[in-house]
């Protein structure tokens, strides 16, 4: 049914709306993880009366889902989108909403107690005997080889240790802030928008 030039342009701004949405879901999606506050990074994409509803929210990036399904059915209601083409939409929502779960057991699920104790427990002991095995073949150098192989094990350990969490906000942390940049950079893209935000580069080596 073809849409007058009132409509079309409604639908035009439920367009841009939803695209934002989806730009703001993924910068809450991002500090969420990372346990900081999303508000700087949602106020020039959501409006204010769209940012204090979210404001009593524990999971914000969860409620900004909510408003999107809300708007999609909004949307098909009243004939701007047809039944099947709004189920592939919510369907991907739901795929959405699976893989945050997702992120959020990762990031709230701590390792078991034992594999986080025994395993530097061993490192520790080996760090502790490696001298009395080098000893023999290395004389007064037992200290410095035993220094140099006892670091690399306690380095390995460590860098597992980092591993767990890689939500951290830290140097060791998935670079999130790169990845959710380059969505909204594509996102505002496919609107046509020409001032777009500038791509992360590492910093030191770092890639946040």
């Amino acid at each position: 049914m073809p849409l007058n030039d009132s409509e079309a342009g409604e639908l035009k701004v439920y367009q841009r709306r939803l695209v934002y949405h989806q730009i703001a879901y993924v910068h809450a999606l991002r500090q969420h993880l990372r346990g900081l506050e999303p508000w700087e990074e949602l106020t020039p994409l959501l409006s204010e009366q769209e940012i204090i509803e979210l404001r009593d929210q524990k999971n914000v990036p969860l409620a900004i889902q909510q408003q999107m399904g809300a708007m999609l059915r909004q949307c098909q209601v009243r004939g701007w989108v047809d039944i099947a083409h709004w189920r592939a939409l919510d369907a991907n929502l739901d795929d959405l909403v699976d893989a945050q779960g997702g992120a959020e057991r990762i990031k709230n699920t701590p390792m078991p107690k034992q594999y986080d104790y025994f395993p530097q427990l061993f490192v520790q002991i080996y760090c502790l005997l490696l001298p009395l095995a080098l000893v023999i073949n290395m004389g007064w150098y037992t200290p410095l080889g035993s220094t140099l192989v006892g670091f690399i094990f306690l380095a390995l350990d460590q860098i597992g240790r980092d591993l767990e969490d890689p939500f951290t906000n830290s140097i060791y942390d998935v670079p999130l802030t790169s990845i959710t940049t380059t969505i909204e950079i594509n996102l505002r893209q496919l609107l046509g928008e020409t001032a777009l935000p500038k791509m992360k580069t590492p910093e030191r080596g770092v890639l946040w």
